[in-house]
């Protein structure tokens, strides 16, 4: 991973400080030490290949298995826990979070053709996600 450093970054509008592997990646600190579980790891870390875990860094969209800790000093996160801070889950929401679900797409081929093709997670990587 990397060294020990002490970052300090805001998370779904919570200052936070950690002593913390410098290399070690956002979505384990979200899910592994603060338990925001709404973040979902849906293929082989570091890859980035399915977007579960997709969060906002200072507003931009990032893959939280991308991004190291240790280049997150200073910087605002939000994951889908903050984006209604305090308002109940829909019903679809909430059966996300439960199951880990990720979920390609069907696509429509072109006009005259007739066959769909599945557009999502590459065969054999598992989409249940981890709960």
């Amino acid at each position: 991973m990397g060294p020990l450093a002490s970052v300090n970054l805001r998370i779904n509008g919570e200052d936070r400080s950690a002593w913390i592997d410098s290399g070690l990646p956002l979505v384990r600190y979200l899910r592994d030490e603060l338990r925001l579980i709404g973040t979902k790891v849906g293929c082989t870390p570091g890859d980035g290949d399915c977007g579960a875990c997709m969060v906002l860094v200072d507003g931009k969209p990032e893959l939280a298995c991308l991004v190291g800790m240790g280049g997150l000093e200073g910087r605002s996160v939000e994951t889908i826990e903050g984006e209604s801070p305090g308002a109940p889950l829909d019903v679809v929401q909430e059966a996300f979070v439960r199951s880990g679900v990720i979920h390609g797409r069907i696509h429509r081929s072109a006009p005259g053709r007739s066959e769909n093709r599945r557009v999502g997670p590459r065969p054999g990587i598992s989409t249940g996600g981890t709960p």
